[in-house]
């Protein structure tokens, strides 16, 4: 059997993509994200999906940054066993004077009808929602990317918090741990 949903065709192994679809778009008429994902069952393995597990981090290659310039970090699904199709995540920068974020990135080609992407008024915390995304299916995955901008001089860590991660077929990933980042903020060289 298929559906016809999206302009993609969906068949009886990923309709609990489909679920979470329907579920995300509950999102614009008030259903917080923890409780969108919690609600398909994103929010902890089951009994028979123990095995699904891994770490998510911030990697960059270059933690330090000009007042006024940028960097950026991935946000990276470690080991990945069946793509992933659904996350749910916020990064912090934890002392905002120094840095803060510009832009998030996500990854995975999900509708924009399944994407929710958020940076704070402030720049404090970057954040997405996204569900129905098609990633590579085996090892280490980067999901998103996010932008943070140098504005006073310090060095800041960066908080990374997840809140769901599921598979392409709708399984729930157990996230063993999260490992953040460190900013520092210097002052241009070529200024002097």
């Amino acid at each position: 059997m298929s559906v016809q949903l999206f302009g993609t065709t969906l068949t009886t192994n990923n309709v609990a993509a489909v679920v979470v679809a329907v579920v995300v778009l509950g999102v614009g008429i008030g259903a917080t994200a923890t409780g969108v994902l919690s609600g398909v069952g994103l929010d902890g393995a089951t009994a028979q999906d123990q095995s699904l597990s891994t770490e998510v981090t911030l990697q960059s290659s270059n933690s330090s940054v000009a007042i006024d310039g940028s960097t950026t970090y991935d946000v990276v699904v470690e080991s990945a066993d069946g793509g992933v199709g659904a996350y749910d995540f916020a990064v912090t920068v934890d002392n905002h004077s120094v840095a803060s974020f510009e832009n998030v990135e996500v990854y995975g080609g999900s509708p924009t009808e399944t994407t929710d992407v958020t940076v704070d008024d402030d720049g404090s915390t970057a954040s997405a929602v996204v569900a129905l995304a098609n990633t590579s299916d085996t090892g280490s995955v980067t999901i998103a990317t996010v932008t943070i901008s140098g504005d006073n001089t310090g060095a800041s860590e960066l908080s990374l918090a997840v809140n769901a991660l599921g598979t392409e077929d709708g399984d729930a990933y157990t996230v063993t741990e999260t490992s953040g980042g460190t900013v520092t903020v210097e002052m241009d060289d070529s200024d002097s």
